[in-house]
Parts: C-alpha cells; sequence; structure tokens
C-alpha cells in the first residue's frame, strides 16, 4: 500500500485526482445527511448523521478500553492514571468508547458515502496481519496473538465477553481496513520540506552554549512587604480572587457512609474447567516461562535518502524472486550483497531473537513464517530494506497450570463477585429511590457495616466521584480494587465565602506575592528589551546588579547534565528548543524569574545530519500525520448532526464503574 501511494504522489496526475477527491468529501459534508437505519438490537443512546449508536455498542466498546487501560496500569503501575491524562485520554472508559465510537462513525460514513472501500483480495490479506489488526481494531487483545499469528482459543473466548461471534468481528474488522484506507487517504497529501528536516536535526542534536541570569522572586516579596496597603486595595484584591479564580472561596464538602463487600461475602465459587479455560486462553501473556525464540538469515539493502527507496526496492524484489526458487542460495546471497556486514560474515545468520527485541517490522516478517526455509517478503525496517529467511524455531514453554492455578483461581473469584456485586446494585436501585428497610436487608445478607466518611472535597477519587453525583440520601455503588463499595450521601455543606476579618493575614501575604511576581515580571520584560538593545547580557547583567552565569557545552542527549539543570530549576527544556543564535528567553516560575540568552550553537557535521535525516523525517511526518488526522475529524465535527439521548450523561458517567 504505502508503495502504491508513493507512486501516486510521483505520478502527473496527482494533484488532480487529490483535489477531486478533496472537494466529493467537501460536497458530501455540506449536504444535507441521508439517514441511515440499521437493526436496533438494544437502546439507542445516540445517532450520528442518522446512525445510530447502541448501548451494547458502548458496552462493548468500553469493556475493551477498560482491558487496554488495566493493560496500561499493569505496566505503568501508580503513574499510569497521569500518563493517560498526558496522553489526553479520560479516565472514564464510557466517556472514552463514546467519543470513539462517534469517530469511527463519521469515518464510516466518509467511506460510505465516497463508495470508498476495499478489495477482497487486499482485505483478506490485511486480515492475516495480525500487527495491523492489533492496530485497528481493539476486540483483539495482544494476549490472542502468539508468534504463529492468532490463536483462535484465546480469540473465541475473548468474544464471548462482547456477545460477537467471528462474523460480527470479521464485519468489525472490514469496516476498520475501510476507516484506515479513509485516514491513508487524508493524511497523504502531507510533505516535509527539507530546510524544515534540517532545522528538526539541529534542534534535536546541536550542543548549545548559553549565558543566563536569576532574579529571586523573595527579594521582590521583601520589598512589597514593606509598603503600606489600604483596606481598599486589600478588599479589592480579595474580591478579584474570588471573582476569577474562587480562591477564598470554601469548596463544598460532602459527608457519607460506606458500605465493602469483597468475595468472602459472596461465597464465590471457580471451578477447574473456568481455571484450565483461563489458563489457555492468557497462558501466551501472562505466564509464558520462556518465549517463543526464532534464528533466521537476513539480507539488508540500506537506504541512503528517500529518493533511492524504490529503485532499492525493486532490487530487493527481484533477488527475493530468485531466492524463492531457490532458497539455498541465500546463505551466499547474504555474504555477497548484504549492507549488514556483521552478520554478512556470517551469511546473514543472526542470534536467536524472542518477540520485542528488534524492529517490530523485522520481527513481524521472522516470527510469522511458517517452515524453516521459508523466505518473508520485502520489508522496510527503519535499518532500511531486508529479507529474512528462517533457519530455526523453538517453541515457547509455560508455566505448568498446577503452579498458577491458585492466582488463576483467585483473580476468576474477584472477577465473579464484581459481576455479581455490580448485577446486585443494579436491581437493587432500578426502580429509583432505594429505602432504608431494603438497604438494611441487603447489608444484613451481604454483611458488612458502615463507615462514615467525610466531610471531603471534590476530587479525582471515586468516591468523592461518586458522593458528588448522588442526591442526598441517594445510594450509588463503584468498584475499588477487587473490592465492590456502596455509598450513601448523608449531609452536604455548602460552599460559602469567608469574611475578609477572618483570613486578613492570609489574603495580605497573598496580595504581597502577587505585586511580587508583577514587579518581577516587569523588570524582566524591561531587561529583556535592554538585552535585545545592547546584545550583551552581561552589560544588562551589571545594570540590575546579578551575575551572569555561562554554560558550557549543552547537547540535548546529555541526559544527566540536562537533568542536574532541571533539578534546579533551570528551564533547559525551553532552552533548548532556541535554534538562533542571539535569541533571548524570557522565563518565570514560582521562586524565580530568569533572563536567557542563546550565545552559541555547534556545526553539526554531514555524517550525523545524514545519520538523524531519517529520524528526523519520520517525526515530522508523523507529527504532521497527526495534525492534518486531527484536523480533519474536528472538520466532519462540525459538519455532523449529532443527536443524544438525554439519559446518555448518566449512562456515561455513573455505571461506568
Amino acid at each position: 500500500m504505502i508503495i502504491v501511494i508513493r507512486r501516486w504522489l510521483k505520478s502527473g496526475g496527482f494533484q488532480v485526482v487529490l483535489w477531486v477527491i478533496l472537494a466529493i468529501v467537501a460536497v458530501i459534508f455540506l449536504m444535507p445527511n441521508v439517514p441511515q437505519f440499521s437493526r436496533r438490537s438494544s437502546t439507542v443512546l445516540a445517532t450520528i448523521n442518522g446512525q445510530d449508536l447502541t448501548d451494547d455498542m458502548l458496552n462493548r466498546k468500553a469493556l475493551a478500553i477498560e482491558d487496554q487501560m488495566q493493560e496500561a496500569r499493569r505496566q505503568w503501575g501508580r503513574y499510569a492514571d497521569a500518563m493517560l491524562r498526558m496522553m489526553g485520554l479520560k479516565s472514564n472508559p464510557k466517556e472514552v468508547a463514546f467519543d470513539r465510537l462517534v469517530q469511527d462513525s463519521l469515518i464510516d460514513g466518509v467511506a460510505k458515502q465516497i463508495g470508498f472501500g476495499a478489495h477482497p483480495d487486499f482485505t483478506r490479506e490485511k486480515l492475516r496481519d495480525p500487527q495491523f489488526l492489533q492496530s485497528i481494531s481493539d476486540l483483539i487483545p495482544p494476549y490472542a496473538f502468539d508468534a504463529t499469528g492468532i490463536s483462535e482459543q484465546a480469540l473465541t473466548i475473548h468474544l464471548q465477553r462482547f456477545g460477537l461471534s467471528m462474523t460480527d468481528l470479521n464485519e468489525e474488522l472490514s469496516n476498520a481496513i475501510k476507516r484506515n484506507l479513509v485516514s491513508d487517504m487524508i493524511t497523504v497529501v502531507g510533505y516535509t520540506p527539507s530546510f524544515e528536516v534540517n532545522e528538526q536535526i539541529i534542534i534535536d542534536n546541536a550542543p548549545r552554549k548559553f549565558s543566563l541570569f536569576m532574579l529571586n522572586e523573595d527579594n521582590f516579596y521583601a520589598k512589597e512587604k514593606g509598603k503600606n496597603v489600604s483596606k481598599e486595595d486589600l478588599r479589592g484584591f480579595f474580591n478579584r480572587e474570588n471573582s476569577t479564580l474562587q480562591r477564598y472561596i470554601v469548596p463544598e464538602k460532602r459527608l457519607g457512609l460506606t458500605w465493602r463487600f469483597g468475595p468472602q461475602d459472596y461465597n464465590v465459587k471457580v471451578s477447574s474447567e473456568e481455571i484450565e479455560d483461563y489458563y489457555n486462553a492468557h497462558k501466551v501473556r501472562l505466564y509464558s516461562e520462556k518465549p517463543a525464540e526464532v534464528q533466521v538469515r537476513r539480507i539488508l539493502f540500506n537506504v541512503p535518502n528517500e529518493s533511492e527507496l524504490m529503485p532499492v526496492l525493486e532490487k530487493a524484489r527481484k533477488l527475493r524472486e530468485e531466492l524463492v526458487n531457490n532458497p539455498d542460495q541465500f546463505k551466499s546471497k547474504a555474504r555477497e550483497l548484504s549492507d549488514d556486514k556483521e552478520s554478512a560474515a556470517q551469511g546473514g545468520l543472526i542470534a536467536p531473537f524472542s518477540r520485542g527485541t528488534h524492529n517490530i517490522e523485522f520481527e513481524k516478517a521472522a516470527l510469522l513464517l511458517k517452515e524453516d526455509g521459508d523466505i518473508s517478503q520485502v520489508v522496510q525496517t527503519e535499518k532500511g530494506v531486508e529479507i529474512v529467511q528462517r533457519v530455526s524455531r523453538k517453541a515457547p514453554t509455560y508455566k505448568p497450570l498446577s503452579t498458577v492455578s491458585a492466582e488463576i483461581k483467585k483473580k476468576l473469584e474477584v472477577r465473579s463477585f464484581k459481576e455479581q456485586f455490580l448485577q446486585d446494585m443494579k436491581e437493587l436501585l432500578e426502580d429509583g429511590d432505594i429505602t432504608e428497610t431494603e438497604l438494611q436487608l441487603f447489608i444484613k445478607r451481604r454483611g458488612g457495616s458502615p463507615k462514615k466518611v467525610g466531610p471531603i472535597e471534590k476530587d479525582d477519587s471515586k468516591l468523592a466521584q461518586k458522593l458528588f453525583r448522588l442526591k442526598k440520601d441517594g445510594i450509588g455503588f463503584y468498584i475499588d480494587g477487587s473490592v465492590g463499595v456502596a455509598v450513601q450521601l448523608t449531609d452536604v455543606q455548602k460552599k460559602y465565602t469567608p469574611e475578609l476579618k477572618t483570613i486578613e493575614n492570609t489574603v495580605l501575604d497573598n496580595l504581597y506575592h502577587d505585586r511580587a511576581v508583577k514587579r518581577m515580571q516587569k523588570e524582566l520584560s524591561d531587561w529583556r528589551a535592554k538585552a535585545v538593545e545592547q546584545k550583551s547580557l552581561t552589560e544588562v547583567a551589571k545594570l540590575a546588579g546579578v551575575q551572569v552565569d555561562k554554560t558550557d557545552w549543552i547537547s540535548p542527549s546529555d541526559k544527566p547534565k540536562i537533568e542536574a539543570l532541571r533539578s534546579k530549576g533551570v528551564p533547559i527544556d525551553m532552552m533548548l528548543r532556541l535554534e538562533k543564535e542571539g535569541s533571548i528567553l524570557v522565563h518565570q516560575d514560582d521562586e524565580n524569574g530568569y533572563l536567557i540568552r542563546l550565545d552559541e550553537v555547534k556545526s553539526l557535521n554531514e555524517d550525523i545530519v545524514n545519520e538523524k535525516n531519517p529520524e528526523a523525517v519520520s517525526g515530522l511526518r508523523w507529527e504532521q500525520i497527526s495534525r492534518i488526522g486531527t484536523g480533519f475529524v474536528a472538520s466532519l465535527y462540525r459538519n455532523a448532526i449529532i443527536k443524544t439521548n438525554e439519559t446518555l450523561p448518566y449512562s456515561i458517567e455513573d455505571s461506568a464503574e
């Protein structure tokens, strides 16, 4: 597909075809939408351009996303939620699921309305590619893949959780392929000029020297604290901070009762058959003792630059055709032709390896070869263009079921308990209000004693989120790890504004700091103007009565030096983004203000520029693709007609846990 697109880009008719396609897309989304009718298998939560989004679709997608989030939490530990937020992902699986389903529906509409599709042969080829499938569908979990492809048993068990058949999955994957092709069509228009690539290489790699001086906020604070403040000024500051930041407003707080339940309260039983099924479905991902290893021979052709890619690919394809007819020649051809001199000396032979130790495209080519002696298709990796021949393969080994059955049993008990607890609570609350008698009967049947909580403010904790969604005396529930929690709101302490006289000293101190920060900001701006005028930070520092510090060469790759400066509060990350000598940076944080000048940028030799070129091109390309794709989806949202059921916010927020 990539090769076809590149050839298309080089063809003379590309610009005409491109503008025609984009014009068609534009016209389609300015046209009135024609309703599309689908079989409703459950409650309709929303319609997107006439296409129904049902609660069973949302629940399936949310369950898959929750699995992905749990996997992230296993990998990143306590930092997982912060990492997800940094990536722009919401913590509620149903909110994420709803966003993705809307986006998928919009792109499905593009594919359908312009008659965009995938040839059956192309679709079949893509459905045999595990990495591609995993990248476009969250219905295929990572543990469904092994060294030979997809484990049908693991996949079938996984799909049963969603109530899906293989036919349903194939339909979903076919739609995902079409969406992927639409995305390819939109993002292929990107172009990265060489000057932008060179600038990025300099930013990422060139060492720099800086001069800088620092102003300390404490000095400005001490001067401000010596000044008198009128009652009117203090009152004005108090009112402004409350109106803009609600700085001194005491927030609403809530009190409640909680009851906690565990698997022991539900007397959960797990059969040996369930344990064995779970082991078989998850042993590749969770219970591997030693992963599968493969040993291969490789023939590598370097690609010095993008313009030489096509000739190298043609050369590799011709060689592959020759080797497929005579596989025994692979060893001698590797010695003769491979640009990887180390392995070429061994007839292309490299050490045995398992998944996760090499470039993903290289691994895919090697691990999916079925028999010893089989030869891969021509593949592109970060090293160039490669052909791979399988030499031998060692099957993976797994921990015996007997050694992990207790662990699996506990895990399944917790999972079964969660399902039963959530079902109990939904049945208990399905009619809306619950009487005190019904609540006490439930607690008596399941065990548990109340615990007072609060007063607490609204924060990101599950308890606070639940309490702040309840009405007085209302009941809610959520899962906390392996524990089920029922919570009742018993009282609400409304937010209020305290009298100024009760917190006068605090407000006065805040005013001093606010004035100190503004004074420091003004002086930094003035000193920057003088530095630009005089082109010397040293002279400006003398006027300011501070000392200039000069750095030695700082390279973006020198992590220890960068971390040392960062730990001192120096804005080194912003400094390294300066490109032109003489550029001046002003930076201010809670404690200090900095005036920084880029004094010198060391030239990079041609070898480094050539070495870093592919990496820079790739990075800029992905940034560009991301921007183009985000803009395209945003345009679809602007032109879409999206109608949501009035119960949707409750469905997303309250039942997600």
